[in-house]
């Protein structure tokens, strides 16, 4: 991700990438564990956006979230005040609410996985070091998806219906928002323009169900939909896989009010079109 804001970005030029990956660019630093990433490399700069986390993985044990999403960040944004960054930026998440619906400036935080509670512990954390010098923007997106070399639902569903499975989506009615990967960088962008600080959630104006995003794909694809329902299947999912029923057929929308859309972005046909290389 934080590669393709470097592709994308208003102003490339004024950017570096300190990563993990020996990737050749004068732009990028390299440095093997992010816990030894050097003072000097936060004395230049103003702003300071942090993509590091460990995201929603079986593989990982609980204790990881926490070192990585929470206590990582607290030493690395110690680095970035000590050294005069004026604004630390964090990638955070809609999962710190939990399982909520309709998400507003009102809505409690109450994660339910490791990576909700690690990443809301670092927001909050964040919170207490803000000061008049070092400001701080939490950006809480929901899934983010678009022409980027990334693991994640969007592209399982895509291989799911190019494969030509059947999927339990017939009747679903649910409406969720997602954040395309350009409308992202375009909006942190007019953030950092704006010196905007606070806690932020981006997303695409377009609400859609998980039925109708997969006859996207198919469409998108040159594939037909083999949709099927059977009645109980939510009830029993929401009782013995709440996560899974909560990506799949829970609705997830966000208060106009508490969205910060693009009026001109990329659209979620244009975003699969990407995804799928149908353009």
């Amino acid at each position: 991700m934080a590669r393709h804001f470097i592709q994308k970005t208003r102003c490339p030029n004024r950017i570096k990438l300190i990563s993990r990956k020996q990737i050749p660019g004068e732009q990028i630093i390299y440095c093997e564990d992010f816990a030894n990433i050097e003072e000097k490399h936060f004395d230049w700069a103003d702003v300071v956006m942090n993509f590091a986390a460990v995201v929603h993985s079986p593989k990982a044990e609980a204790e990881s979230y926490y070192r990585v999403n929470h206590q990582l960040m607290q030493e690395n944004a110690s680095k970035a005040r000590k050294n005069g960054v004026r604004l630390f930026i964090q990638m955070s998440s809609l999962s710190v609410y939990g399982p909520q619906p309709y998400i507003k400036a009102s809505t409690p935080e109450k994660p339910l996985t490791h990576y909700g509670k690690s990443k809301l512990l670092a927001d909050q954390t964040l919170q207490d070091m803000e000061t008049k010098l070092f400001r701080i923007l939490i950006l809480r997106p929901p899934m983010i998806y678009g022409a980027l070399d990334a693991p994640g639902n969007m592209n399982k569903l895509i291989r799911l219906v190019r494969k030509g499975w059947p999927l339990p989506f017939a009747r679903t009615k649910n409406q969720k928002q997602f954040l395309n990967i350009n409308n992202l960088i375009a909006i942190l962008d007019e953030l950092i323009e704006q010196e905007k600080t606070g806690i932020v959630i981006p997303a695409d104006k377009d609400r859609i169900s998980i039925g109708e995003l997969t006859h996207t794909i198919a469409q998108k694809l040159d594939k037909s939909t083999r949709l099927f329902h059977i009645p109980t299947q939510n009830h029993i999912l929401k009782i013995l896989f709440p996560a899974l029923y909560h990506k799949m057929f829970a609705s997830s929308i966000i208060d106009p009010d508490f969205c910060y859309s693009l009026s001109q972005g990329t659209g979620i046909a244009k975003g699969i079109e990407e995804m799928t290389g149908s353009t």
